[in-house]
């Protein structure tokens, strides 16, 4: 039975890690999607939104508050904008 437990205990730890990393993923590709849009100053307007940049926004905080999240948007997007946007 301890067995069971321990194996119970591992997966549980084997999910959290998952979740974490699953969350990593998709504030990186949506931080990236965003700094790339506004780097090449393709920009939503009132009217239109072509490429989701509102709905990618939402959805970095959207997955910052409900996970609570305790990270700088503004560290990761500058640092996204290092590494992706060309230098002067």
């Amino acid at each position: 039975m301890q067995s069971l437990i321990i194996i119970y205990q591992l997966d549980q730890k084997i999910e959290y890690q998952k979740k974490k990393f699953r969350f990593a993923v998709a504030l990186a590709d949506k931080i990236d999607n965003l700094v790339g849009f506004f780097g090449i100053n393709e920009k939503p307007t009132s009217s239109k939104d072509p490429y989701a940049l509102r709905r990618s926004a939402l959805g970095i905080l959207r997955i910052v508050i409900e996970n609570r999240i305790s990270i700088s948007l503004k560290e990761l997007i500058n640092n996204s904008k290092t590494h992706i946007l060309p230098k002067e």
